[in-house]
């Protein structure tokens, strides 16, 4: 499967609410702002322009539930900042790596760099359909 990667300029932070097992007690949904059908996790990798061949193991690891999305302030937010990002449908473990991998070659291609060694999977409900998203922090000299 072949991944279109684009740039995004996130303008806003998203916000993220944790709860350690994924789940939140539904005296909770009720009375806030929770969207249980967006969920934001992290991976940190360990693939670098060094890497030449890199495995598709390398480019995810480590992966931490970060939360699910709250319009109002939460535990963990998604900073405003500029991104290089994959969105696809049918979220599944060799998917993300795909996506990640797609990430990696593009800045290659281009000449950017990472912020730090971390990419965010979105995973959310749209128009009743699952898909995901990868993004990974790029650095910009565009102010935003």
């Amino acid at each position: 499967m072949a991944f279109l990667v684009r740039k995004l300029h996130l303008l806003e932070d998203l916000y993220y609410f944790c709860d350690a097992d994924e789940s939140i007690s539904e005296d909770l949904e009720k009375n806030s702002t929770i969207d249980r059908s967006e969920k934001l996790y992290v991976y940190k990798t360990t693939v670098d322009k060094k890497n030449l061949e890199p495995k598709p193991e390398d480019f995810l690891r480590e992966k931490k539930f970060l939360g699910y999305r709250t319009f109002d302030t939460g535990d963990f937010s998604l900073a405003k900042a500029s991104y290089f990002f994959v969105q696809a449908q049918e979220p599944n473990e060799t998917a993300f790596q795909k996506a990640a991998e797609a990430i990696y070659l593009e800045a290659l291609w281009q000449n950017i760099r990472f912020v730090d060694d971390l990419f965010y999977l979105r995973i959310l409900e749209e128009g009743g359909k699952m898909l995901f998203q990868i993004l990974r922090t790029i650095e910009t000299k565009r102010a935003i």
